[in-house]
């Protein structure tokens, strides 16, 4: 009883960050219909709380919708004000997944710290009541992939 039961990696992720956002609810909603308008899927959401009026937005895209996405970003400056991406490409996404999670603390923990322990670098985390993903750089992820199999005796799929 570890609280992992599946551990898996999905290459190729691009990571597009908003910083200086607004903190009005209604630029995150125009943005995330717009990527949805266009047929942009999204998988990971993370804000910052609102700070001075302001938020940070970071979402991942699959690499291959990377262009589409910043080609909406562009049409995007005309409505939300300030909007200045900033993209990272060639990341990969690793997810751990277990429902022991919902009643058990410190899995969030220990997989960051063996990530840590690796000598990897996090670029994101989000969290569900069963899941935890990070996005890594790619150059090194396979050194995270396997501590985290040791760790909590699961095979990545």
């Amino acid at each position: 009883m570890n609280g992992v039961s599946k551990l898996t990696l999905t290459e190729d992720v691009s990571v597009i960050t908003f910083n200086k956002l607004s903190a009005e609810p209604s630029n995150v909603a125009k943005i995330l219909n717009q990527f949805s308008e266009e047929g942009i899927n999204i998988d990971m959401i993370s804000q910052t709380v609102p700070n001075s009026g302001e938020i940070s937005l970071s979402l991942t895209v699959f690499s291959e919708d990377l262009m589409k996405a910043l080609s909406l970003c562009t049409q995007l400056k005309d409505s939300v004000s300030d909007l200045r991406p900033l993209v990272s490409s060639g990341n990969c996404k690793l997810q751990l997944y277990g429902e022991e999670m919902r009643s058990m603390h410190g899995v969030a923990a220990k997989a960051i710290d063996v990530i840590a322990s690796a000598g990897e670098e996090i670029y994101l985390i989000t969290t569900s009541e069963v899941d935890i993903s990070v996005l890594l750089p790619r150059d090194r992820v396979h050194e995270a992939v396997s501590a985290l199999e040791k760790a909590f005796g699961v095979a990545c799929q």
